[in-house]
């Protein structure tokens, strides 16, 4: 096998890409076993004696001469020139250039992506339709606030909350990790998902104990804030404007308050203009 073609070197960095390994892109155009095999071991391997690939990859003779024919139909492989690159078989080829080769893959993944995010939004779109005629068959109006009764149901509505935010969440309550339980993973993920997440707590949170989750939290893209004392715990999500009125967090002693519509919107613009801290008080970073 002599050298690879120009542009096929970078197919080693299309393989390590997290979450979609070059194999799976294969397997996406339906590329049989077989011919998976002689394409990883011809990318990862230019040089590679002919020998020595028909030897690794268990083929030999038809059998390999099927799987370069499959590379070639899809445009994976090329004929080479005689000394450019080695031969097996009858043909003599080289890996084509990724880019080119897999540009249709990569359009056709773009645009299946493209109606998922419109399927999504419709369903979203859907769903708020759903909600609305839900909170009126109920009782409840489009500007509406209502006790919770437990904590039980305080905490799930909280995760409800969060689950259901899609730019901007807002919390402050004195012991946050405590408080919500498993929420560290899901603040990241929207985080990373691009929205704003914003954390007020009090100092009893940044305790040797809690630290170390304060900190995962902070370099997952999650703003952190402390305070002395948090006097008005509360949980703000956007999807529909939300807000979870929570004083007896800590101690049970009064029912949290769900509200809904122009309170909710508010707080949420105000924390999009300036730091959640202005919003509730003075703090230091965590």
């Amino acid at each position: 096998m002599g050298e690879m073609a120009p542009g096929a070197g970078s197919l080693s960095a299309l393989s390590a890409e997290p979450g979609f390994t070059m194999e799976q892109v294969l397997q996406s155009l339906r590329v049989s076993a077989e011919a998976t095999a002689i394409y990883l071991l011809m990318s990862a391997e230019p040089d590679i004696d002919p020998a020595e690939l028909s030897a690794r990859s268990g083929l030999a003779g038809p059998d390999l001469d099927a799987a370069i024919a499959q590379l070639a139909d899809l445009g994976l492989v090329e004929p080479a020139a005689t000394g450019q690159a080695g031969s097996v078989g009858r043909a003599a080829f080289h890996l084509a250039d990724p880019e080119l080769a897999f540009a249709a893959w990569l359009r056709k993944r773009e645009a299946e992506l493209g109606r998922q995010r419109q399927e999504l939004a419709d369903a979203k779109a859907a769903i708020a339709v759903a909600a609305t005629a839900y909170q009126t068959s109920a009782g409840y109006s489009a500007y509406s606030a209502r006790l919770l009764l437990s904590q039980q149901e305080a905490v799930d509505r909280a995760h409800q909350l969060m689950a259901n935010a899609v730019d901007k969440c807002l919390i402050a309550l004195p012991n946050p990790l405590r408080t919500l339980g498993q929420a560290g993973a899901l603040l990241t993920e929207l985080a990373a998902a691009g929205a704003r997440v914003a954390i007020i707590c009090g100092d009893v949170a940044r305790s040797a104990s809690g630290r170390a989750s304060l900190d995962d939290l902070e370099q997952g893209g999650v703003q952190i804030r402390t305070l002395p004392l948090v006097t008005v715990p509360l949980l703000v999500g956007d999807h529909p404007p939300t807000a979870l009125l929570w004083p007896g967090v800590t101690d049970t002693s009064e029912p949290a308050v769900l509200a809904r519509g122009a309170g909710p919107r508010s707080c949420l613009r105000q924390g999009g203009r300036r730091d959640l801290r202005e919003s509730l008080g003075s703090g230091h970073a965590a």
